[in-house]
């Protein structure tokens, strides 16, 4: 890259015009960015298995889209410089197709709740209002094969 911005900086001296291009500096020492929060509301698998695992089930409900992908699990057919037929696919479709590879490594308890987790629930001492509704996630997650908790 320091070669090219050399050869710009050659032909502007030629040209005599003034340029609206950004030359990088690079530091001597790498300095630590400032920002320090991680991006949310991204697809699971922009986020590292064992770090998302690591945090509470709170903390992986605000970072990570648990139900929906992003990358081919072979990283050898991205970037070969002509498109995978499933890069074409909605992202219902992709993730569809590669829920069971994809979701093994990746702790998503906190999000699928079985009926009989439901049914336990309500043995505690602690009532349920008649008036409030358990929504399960059954109603917006319908993807085939997806892990079931025991």
């Amino acid at each position: 890259m320091r070669r090219v911005d050399e050869e710009i900086e050659k032909a502007e001296s030629h040209n005599r015009k003034t340029s609206n291009q950004h030359h990088r500096l690079v530091p001597n020492k790498p300095v630590t960015s400032i920002y320090n929060q991680v991006p949310r509301g991204l697809p699971i698998d922009f986020y590292d298995p064992s770090w998302f695992n690591s945090h509470t089930d709170g903390q992986k409900t605000l970072t990570a889209d648990s139900f929906d992908f992003a990358f081919i699990p072979d990283e050898s057919e991205s970037l070969r410089g002509i498109q995978h037929p499933n890069e074409r696919l909605g992202h219902r479709n992709f993730t569809e197709n590669y829920w069971d590879q994809l979701i093994e490594p990746y702790d998503i308890s906190h999000k699928i709740t079985n009926e009989e987790d439901l049914e336990t629930s309500g043995d505690s001492n602690d009532e349920i209002d008649d008036d409030s509704e358990v929504v399960s996630l059954e109603v917006y997650f319908t993807y085939p094969n997806r892990p079931q908790l025991s």
